[in-house]
């Protein structure tokens, strides 16, 4: 799987953002070239933290918006603020677009993450459960909330949210990748298998579904698995740190042909 960052998602200025899909909200109103060009940084995914927040203090200053369009600049403020780690300056700027618009699923959901990056783990179930009950097909919730049942160990409940999420989006391999190490914590290694076939199928150049599925082949002492399958991740990066040490911790060093992009399996 890829690596983890925060759960939160941007409002977009023609849409919603949320790790790759996206949805049409409301259209900016007319208005100047300068508060168009802020209104594009304020909710663009790849704008920096700062840039952000000072961008969408500035729509905010401007007094040009109210409602929904207001609410969603000030939680655009607030993933800013949770991208510079400063949670409960994000939680305050939730807080207030929820004052706003207390029917958003989107902005619980990313009051929720912030209250998970901060271990809060119950206001987190909250905000989640809140997200979950106004929009019940939308995938990542259930996944959100899955990763904070996880890090409680309530895997049945972290696997259940898992299998939702990949009944709402069977094609994502994130969820399968999540529910694979749900099942490893609670002891099924060889439901975690399952599970990877089926990310590994779906992103067969993912480094991170292939270590992971060594490590469940080691799990269930299927050795020669799990060397094929960290060799196969370090095909694709062989500098990949967990894999190294996998071989190393089954006796098998590191080779001149082990530094090559190209690895025997």
């Amino acid at each position: 799987m890829r690596a983890r960052g925060t759960d939160s998602v941007l409002f977009t200025m023609r849409s919603l953002a949320v790790c790759g899909l996206v949805a049409t909200i409301v259209s900016l109103p007319a208005s100047a070239a300068p508060i168009e060009a802020a209104w594009k940084a304020c909710g663009a995914m790849q704008t920096p933290a700062a840039e952000r927040i000072s961008q969408c203090d500035s729509l905010i200053a401007s007094r040009k918006f109210k409602g929904a369009e207001l609410a969603t600049v000030i939680m655009n403020r607030g993933f800013g603020r949770s991208q510079q780690q400063n949670f409960a300056g994000a939680i305050a700027d939730y807080d207030q677009a929820l004052r706003i618009a207390p029917d958003s699923a989107l902005i619980y959901y990313n009051r929720g993450a912030a209250w998970a990056q901060s271990n809060d783990f119950e206001r987190a179930l909250a905000d989640y459960n809140k997200a979950i009950g106004l929009s019940p097909q939308t995938a990542i919730y259930y996944r959100a909330r899955g990763k904070v049942y996880g890090q409680r160990k309530e895997y049945p409940r972290a696997i259940a949210d898992f299998s939702t999420a990949i009944g709402l989006e069977p094609g994502n391999a994130t969820f399968y990748g999540l529910r694979a190490i749900a099942r490893m914590n609670s002891g099924d290694g060889k439901g975690a298998i399952l599970d990877l076939d089926t990310a590994v199928r779906l992103e067969p150049g993912e480094k991170w579904h292939l270590n992971l599925r060594g490590a469940a082949h080691e799990y269930i002492g299927e050795r020669d698995k799990a060397i094929a399958d960290y060799r196969r991740a370090l095909e694709i990066d062989p500098d990949f740190d967990l894999p190294l040490r996998a071989l190393k911790r089954l006796g098998i060093e590191r080779s001149a042909s082990m530094a090559s992009a190209t690895l025997p399996i």
